[in-house]
């Protein structure tokens, strides 16, 4: 494949994706403040799925999640979600200029990911977006998704 015709589809690629993501940001945003707000499981599992959390991870137990074949071979070539925040809000500090080929393949990935629908670098530092602290205030963050969804889904009714 050429490199234009690489790029074209990497930004269709993009756009298709942002569209995607306004469409369920909205509707998981709807969800934590109305009926699957009221149900942790149930709003974790919809953010699990509409977030496309799936791709990677696969429901554990002992409250973490494990990969997928596909989570297994980003896992191999990039940080974890957890890390990977970190290490964006430390490059925040950094200017731009002076990241490094693999410090700008990891802003690479934080957008790839998803990341960027809840978390937002900014001069101030790493910010919510709108449907990140509305998650964040429904404590659904991504670490309390992947707690709530392996640790007792037996009496979750699933």
């Amino acid at each position: 494949m050429t490199s234009t015709l690489r790029s074209n589809c990497n930004v269709i690629a993009a756009v298709l994706g942002a569209i995607l993501i306004a469409g369920s940001s909205l509707s998981i945003a709807n969800a934590a403040e109305g009926d699957a707000g009221s149900n942790p499981h149930r709003l974790a599992a919809k953010i699990f799925k509409e977030h496309n959390c799936g791709s990677c991870h696969t429901l554990g137990s002992k409250g973490q999640f494990g990969y997928t074949a596909h989570g297994l071979e980003i896992k191999k070539q990039s940080l974890g979600c957890v890390d990977l925040l970190t290490a964006m809000t430390k490059l925040i500090s950094v200017p731009e200029e002076r990241w490094t080929s693999e410090q700008q393949a990891q802003v690479h990935d934080f957008h790839e990911f998803g990341c960027t629908q809840c978390h937002a670098m900014t001069s101030h530092g790493m910010e919510m977006t709108e449907l990140g602290a509305k998650l964040r205030a429904a404590h659904m963050s991504c670490p309390e998704v992947e707690k709530t969804l392996n640790t007792n889904r037996s009496s979750a009714g699933e």
